[in-house]
């Protein structure tokens, strides 16, 4: 019990964070199209959410 419970909680750390990222995105991209959101803040914030996606990539390669 206790190794499909260190499983599901595994599969839930990897699929949470891409999911939320894809929601932030598509959310500022639908503010983007409907005018809500300016164009300056459309790049800062998903430049930002971009790089630490990258980065904490990177990181997790590193550490293999």
């Amino acid at each position: 019990m206790k190794q499909i419970l260190d499983t599901l909680g595994e599969f839930m750390n990897k699929a949470t964070r891409p999911f939320v990222t894809n929601v932030v995105v598509a959310g500022m991209t639908y503010g983007f199209l409907t005018g809500t959101v300016s164009s300056e803040a459309y790049v800062g914030i998903a430049g930002l959410v971009i790089g630490f996606w990258f980065q904490k990539r990177e990181d997790e390669k590193n550490k293999e």
